[in-house]
């Protein structure tokens, strides 16, 4: 299983603060099949693509198909570094 970091939010730098959310999607550049690999809640979607932006995207769409009371974050992972995409 890839690793997935923690993820976290910062207004002020000064604290650290820590965002819960109820979802998460993690876009993850998978090496052996040359691929973006979307996860939810760490376990496979199944869904995956070549190119990046067409993984978020992906990832999106699967978030936005969810409950509207959750709080979702889609998160890309490349190089050990996290960026958020997308939040609600």
């Amino acid at each position: 299983m890839a690793y997935l970091p923690p993820l976290e939010r910062r207004k002020n730098p000064s604290r650290k603060r820590t965002v819960v959310f109820d979802v998460v999607y993690r876009v993850l550049w998978n090496d052996e099949r040359k691929t973006f690999d979307v996860y939810r809640n760490e376990e496979k979607t199944g869904s995956f693509a070549r190119d990046k932006a067409t993984a978020i995207g992906l990832a999106i769409r699967a978030a936005q198909e969810d409950d509207a009371v959750l709080k979702i974050s889609v998160t890309s992972i490349q190089d050990g570094k996290a960026v958020v995409e997308w939040l609600r």
